[in-house]
């Protein structure tokens, strides 16, 4: 008996040694750079100025990349007063990329009649943050006028929704 429980302690102390040797540790180094949070505040509203509605459907769009506004089809410009691209102002890490993201198509009302605006844009197109971690972006849009739309004098509005994220 004495002889079978010793023979069993040392195939386990056996066992035990081999695995001991058998194993390999490796460590890695880990880390976490914190950074503040991506955030964007609206400077100047997109606003597509006087638009005349025509007997055919037609649009306005508001460039991005200049702020200049083209008719297409049945509508014509009225005054260019108040016309303007959105503008927001994006803080962030120094020298992050960021990502754009805008509406896709939303409804603007004069409280009584409807629109449509759709293909919204920005600009510019590469977006990266400045060495003092901020950026002006630009946003455009179209506005789709049917034709002999009705209105009541009482400007369009509505708000569309621009989110900034990091690369």
């Amino acid at each position: 008996m004495k002889r079978s429980g010793f023979t069993l302690l040392a195939t386990l102390l056996g066992f035990a040694a081999s695995s001991a040797y058998a194993a390999n540790v490796a460590t890695s180094t880990m880390g976490a750079t914190l950074v503040n949070a991506i955030s964007i505040m609206k400077v100047t509203d997109l606003n597509f100025g006087q638009v005349v509605p025509g007997s055919s459907s037609g649009s306005v769009t508001v460039w991005e990349n200049s702020g200049s506004r083209t008719p297409a089809d049945g509508t014509t410009l009225g005054n260019t007063a108040g016309t303007s691209r959105a503008s927001f102002t994006v803080t962030g890490a120094a020298n992050a990329t960021f990502a754009i993201t805008n509406a896709g198509f939303i409804t603007i009302s004069d409280g009584t009649n409807s629109l449509t605006v759709n293909a919204f844009g920005s600009y510019p197109y590469v977006t990266t943050l400045s060495a003092g971690g901020t950026a002006t972006i630009y946003v455009g849009a179209t506005l789709n006028v049917p034709g002999n739309q009705a209105f009541n004098g009482t400007p369009f509005t509505g708000t569309f929704n621009t989110t900034v994220n990091y690369n």
